[in-house]
């Protein structure tokens, strides 16, 4: 599920309609479920990218540091070794860093890093959602001149 979608469904979900307060009430915690999913489902997603991240890393060291089999060639999509001799690891890091492969992981990664964040702070309005409710109805009463 893409960001977009998900800032669709959090704005539906959030949105407390006060002609009927009580089925906002008791949808929130079915809501919440529905948003703990999510970031469940996003976490297992994380957690695969970020082993990708590391097994490309490493194949990348190999490839930088002329250790790599075709096996591993293959996977970078690489024909032949690297042709340099890079001497140190602070030079190996920067090759790596720098290759489209380790880019392009890393930025998902991130991606995925910003969706987490963007769901844990969906599930915590959820989860005050029923003190926003609380307040709500307190007003109600407040403009209705309910003194109790």
């Amino acid at each position: 599920m893409d960001i977009c979608q998900l800032k669709k469904e959090a704005k539906e979900d959030l949105y407390i309609d006060e002609s009927s307060i009580i089925s906002s009430s008791m949808k929130s915690g079915v809501t919440i479920c529905k948003w703990l999913d999510y970031y469940r489902i996003k976490a297992i997603e994380y957690n695969k990218t970020k082993a990708n991240k590391d097994k490309i890393e490493l194949t990348l060291y190999l490839y930088y540091t002329g250790k790599a089999n075709q096996e591993q060639l293959a996977y970078l999509g690489k024909s032949k070794p690297f042709g340099l001799k890079i001497d140190t690891k602070s030079d190996i890091e920067k090759f790596i860093k720098a290759s489209k492969e380790y880019i392009e992981i890393d930025h998902l990664l991130k991606i995925n890093e910003q969706d987490l964040k963007f769901i844990d702070e969906t599930i915590q309005a959820l989860k005050f959602q029923n003190n926003k409710i609380s307040n709500i109805i307190s007003y109600k009463k407040f403009m209705e001149g309910y003194n109790g």
